[in-house]
C-alpha cells in the first residue's frame, strides 16, 4: 500500500512538472511572438468583417423579392422604433420568406428626421450599430415629422432623402 501511493505521488509530481514547464514555454512563446507583432490600431480592430460576396440585388419592385442571407434594416423616426415593441411586421417577413434566412435590426430612433438623427455628443462612426451591421436593404420610416413644416417644406424633404 505504501509503496502505492509512493508510486502514485512520483506520477503525480512528474505530471505537474511537465504541466509547469508546457505553461512556461508557452507563456515565453507567446510573450516573444507579441513583441514582434505590431499592435493594431482600434479603428481596426472595432471594424466588422468583409463578408462574403453575394450576387447583385435586384432593383425594388412589387411584391418584394430578397436574396438569400438578406440583411434588412429598419431606420427612422417613431414609427420604426414603436415596430421593435411587438415584431409583428418582422415576423411577417420571416413567414412570407422562411427560405431565405432574412437577418432583420431595427434602428428606427424616435424624433429622427431624414436630415437630422439625433445623437449625443460624444456618438462616434464606431459607436454606430447601423454601420456594423452593414445592411443591404432599408425599409425608411421618414416623413411623418416633417410633414409639420407643411407645403413648404417638402422640397428640402425631398433633397435630404435623396441624400440619405
Amino acid at each position: 500500500m505504501a509503496l502505492s501511493l509512493l508510486v502514485r505521488t512520483a506520477r503525480f509530481a512528474a505530471t505537474a512538472s511537465a504541466m509547469i514547464a508546457f505553461v512556461f514555454c508557452t507563456d515565453n512563446a507567446l510573450q516573444s511572438q507579441a513583441k514582434k507583432a505590431d499592435p493594431k490600431p482600434v479603428g481596426e480592430i472595432l471594424k466588422p468583417a468583409p463578408r462574403p460576396k453575394k450576387p447583385a440585388l435586384t432593383a425594388s419592385q412589387l411584391p418584394l423579392e430578397f436574396a438569400n442571407g438578406e440583411r434588412i434594416a429598419f431606420v427612422g423616426n417613431t414609427t420604426a422604433e414603436r415596430m421593435s415593441l411587438y415584431g409583428h411586421f418582422e415576423t411577417m417577413l420571416h413567414f412570407r420568406f422562411k427560405e431565405k434566412g432574412l437577418v432583420v435590426r431595427n434602428f428606427g430612433f424616435p424624433a429622427d428626421e431624414v436630415g437630422q438623427r439625433q445623437r449625443s455628443a460624444d456618438y462616434t462612426h464606431l459607436d454606430d450599430p447601423l454601420y456594423a451591421f452593414n445592411p443591404d436593404t432599408f425599409f425608411c420610416f421618414f416623413g411623418w415629422n416633417e410633414s409639420f413644416k407643411g407645403p413648404e417644406g417638402i422640397e428640402n424633404f425631398k433633397k435630404q432623402y435623396e441624400k440619405f
